[in-house]
C-alpha cells in the first residue's frame, strides 16, 4: 500500500477528532478505515479531465490555446473548425464531460436552490465569509495553496470580491445552465485550479511527500460542503429556518455545481446528514491552526475597510467588521479567534441579534408565495450591489489564467 502524505492525520487521531462532533449528526461521526484510507487517497488525486486540458496547453502553446478554450466554452466546441477540433483533442473531451447532464440532476431542485440563495441573502454572504472561509483558515494545510498563488500579495478584497462572483453566479436563476454565467465561471475555476496543480508542485517550497498534490479531490471536497453544509448549519444558526426540500435543493445546486468543479461522483450527495458526517471526516484528518491560520485570518480582517461604502464609510466599515467578527466568535470560540489573530474577547453579539429578526421575518415570508418572490428578487438584486460593491469602479471578474 503506498505511504499517504504526511499531512494526513493517523488513524486513530482521526477517529478521536472526529468522534468529538458526533453529538452534531444523527448517527454519530465514526470514520470508517475505509473512508479515512480513501480521504488520504484523495489527497494525491487530481482532476484528470483538467489536468490533461493544461498540459495540451503547453504543448500547444498557452496563447493560442486559451483561444480555443474561451471560444469552445463561450460558444460550445462545434464553433471551433475541423482543424482546431483535430488539435485539441483534450479540450473536446474535457467538453464532452462537463456537456453531458448527469443522469441525478433535477432541474426543479436547481431553480428551488436558487430561490432559497436568494431569499436568505445576506445571511449567505455573512455566513459563507465568517464560518465556511475564514474558520477554514484554521486548517492549516488548506492555506497553504492560497499563500503561494498570491492570497495575501494581491489583497484579500479583491481575492473575496472573486469568490463572490462564482458564487453569484452559481446561484442566480439559470445560471447553472449550460449557456448560464454559473456553468462558465465554474468552468473557468476548475482550469485555474489545473493550472495551479500543474505549476505549484514545481516549486521549492512544496513538499509533496508532507501535502500531497495542491487542491486535491479531498480539499475540493472540504471546499463543495463548505457552501453546502456549513451555510446550512449557520443560516439556522442565524435564525433562518429551512424545510427538508430546501435543504436538498441548496444540497443539489452545489453537488452540480462542485460536479462541474471537478469532484468525483462518488463524494457528493443531496443528504445533508451525511454530507455533515462527511465533513467532520474530513476535519478529523486535517491538521490544525499554525502562523499561516494568523496571516491570512488577519488578511480577511483586513479586507472590510478596503470595500468602498459610498456613505458614512469610516463608520460602516467598522460596523460591518464588528458584524463579521462576532459571527466568527461563534463558530471559531475563543481558542479559534486568538489562532486567526482575531480579538479573544468578540462575544457573538451579532448572531444572537440576528437570530429572532430572521426567525421572524422568514416565518412571515412563508405565509404568502408572493411575499417570498418579493423577498427572493430584492435579495438578488442585493446580492448583485454587493458583488459590485467589492469590486468598486471595476467590473466583476474571475482571476486571471
Amino acid at each position: 500500500m503506498a505511504s499517504l502524505p504526511q499531512r494526513h492525520r493517523d488513524y486513530e487521531a482521526s477517529v478521536r477528532r472526529a468522534g468529538k462532533f458526533r453529538w452534531l449528526v444523527k448517527g454519530g461521526t465514526a470514520l470508517s478505515k475505509e473512508r479515512w484510507q480513501a480521504l488520504g487517497e484523495g489527497l494525491e488525486q487530481g482532476d484528470k479531465p483538467a489536468d490533461a486540458v493544461v498540459a495540451w496547453l503547453h504543448d500547444y502553446g498557452v496563447k493560442p490555446g486559451r483561444l480555443l478554450l474561451d471560444k469552445a466554452i463561450a460558444r460550445g466546441v462545434d464553433s471551433l473548425t475541423a482543424e482546431e477540433q483535430a488539435a485539441a483533442q483534450p479540450l473536446l473531451t474535457f467538453m464532452q464531460q462537463v456537456e453531458r447532464r448527469p443522469d441525478w440532476l433535477d432541474d426543479e431542485l436547481l431553480v428551488l436552490g436558487s430561490r432559497v440563495l436568494d431569499r436568505v441573502h445576506p445571511v449567505s454572504y455573512y455566513v459563507l465569509r465568517d464560518a465556511a472561509l475564514m474558520t477554514g483558515y484554521l486548517s492549516s494545510d488548506l492555506n497553504k495553496p492560497l499563500l503561494m498563488t498570491g492570497a495575501l500579495k494581491g489583497g484579500a478584497s479583491r481575492r473575496v470580491a472573486q469568490t463572490m462572483k462564482w458564487f453569484a453566479d452559481c446561484a442566480k436563476s439559470g445560471g447553472l445552465e449550460r449557456w448560464g454565467d454559473g456553468f462558465r465561471s465554474t468552468l473557468h475555476v476548475r482550469l485555474l485550479h489545473a493550472m495551479f496543480r500543474d505549476s505549484l508542485p514545481k516549486h521549492a517550497d512544496w513538499d509533496r511527500d508532507e501535502m500531497g498534490l495542491p487542491i486535491n479531490q479531498t480539499d475540493m471536497v472540504a471546499t463543495w460542503l463548505g457552501f453546502s453544509v456549513v451555510f446550512l448549519g449557520g443560516a439556522r444558526l442565524m435564525g433562518v429556518p429551512f424545510t427538508a426540500r430546501e435543504s436538498k435543493a441548496v444540497m443539489h445546486l452545489w453537488k452540480y455545481a462542485c460536479w462541474l468543479m471537478g469532484v468525483e461522483e462518488r463524494w457528493l450527495t443531496d443528504d445533508e446528514t451525511e454530507a455533515r458526517r462527511l465533513l467532520f471526516h474530513i476535519f478529523g484528518t486535517y491538521r490544525g491552526a499554525n502562523e499561516s491560520s494568523r496571516q491570512m485570518g488577519l488578511a480577511l480582517k483586513g479586507e472590510v475597510p478596503q470595500i468602498p461604502f459610498k456613505r458614512w464609510r469610516p463608520l460602516v466599515w467598522r460596523w460591518e467588521q464588528a458584524k463579521h467578527l462576532s459571527l466568527t466568535s461563534l463558530f471559531a470560540g475563543p481558542a479559534g479567534m486568538r489562532r486567526l489573530g482575531l480579538p479573544m474577547w468578540m462575544p457573538p453579539w451579532y448572531p444572537m441579534l440576528a437570530f429572532p429578526i430572521n426567525l421572524i421575518r422568514h416565518g412571515v415570508l412563508r405565509l404568502s408565495p408572493a411575499l417570498q418572490r418579493w423577498a427572493e428578487r430584492r435579495g438578488h438584486q442585493a446580492r448583485e450591489d454587493l458583488v459590485q460593491l467589492h469590486f468598486g469602479i471595476e467590473t466583476p471578474d474571475l482571476a486571471e489564467f
